[in-house]
């Protein structure tokens, strides 16, 4: 059986060398954290949950939050279940009138999902590790960053097509 493990996300870094963003999980009651690369769209999608950045138009996420919820379902939670050859997988919980299911996902798909709802974020026990530091990585986006204009600020380059 899998050990879940509650955990949150902790930063958003960028890779200027593969020119990627790198999702930081990090356990809620320990020190253990889960890097995952992840797109520049998914990482303005997570970006933007986190600093409550609401959009002229909904993006992929918001939309899949207002049809689960039109259909009288709740996401109970996310969970990063799975690594093969550097993919990872996740899965999210949806509570509705036909029962529960379980519905496979990207990790960065779950993960923002989970932020737009309110769902906990579980990684499962054996994918959590002590990360070496990534010195050659910059930050982006880490959870308590007070500055609101954060994601205005960064550079232009950071999303592409899709800066705010």
């Amino acid at each position: 059986m899998i050990k879940d493990v509650p955990s949150r996300v902790e930063k958003i870094l960028v890779d200027p060398e593969l020119g990627t963003t790198v999702l930081i999980l990090k356990e809620m009651t320990g020190p253990r954290r889960l890097p995952i690369w992840i797109g520049q769209p998914e990482a303005l999608a997570i970006a933007a949950a986190i600093k409550g950045v609401e959009l002229p138009r909904p993006l992929t996420h918001d939309l899949l939050q207002s049809v689960i919820a039109e259909l009288g379902a709740t996401v109970t939670w996310i969970r990063v279940h799975d690594e093969s050859d550097g993919t990872f997988f996740a899965a999210i919980g949806i509570k509705g009138p036909q029962g529960t299911t379980e519905i496979d996902s990207r990790p960065s798909d779950a993960i923002a999902l989970a932020l737009r709802t309110g769902a906990p974020i579980l990684v499962a026990d054996a994918l959590l590790e002590e990360i070496a530091p990534l010195d050659h990585l910059e930050p982006v986006l880490t959870a308590d960053i007070e500055d609101e204009d954060y994601l205005a600020n960064l550079p232009d380059d950071f999303f592409g097509k899709y800066k705010m």
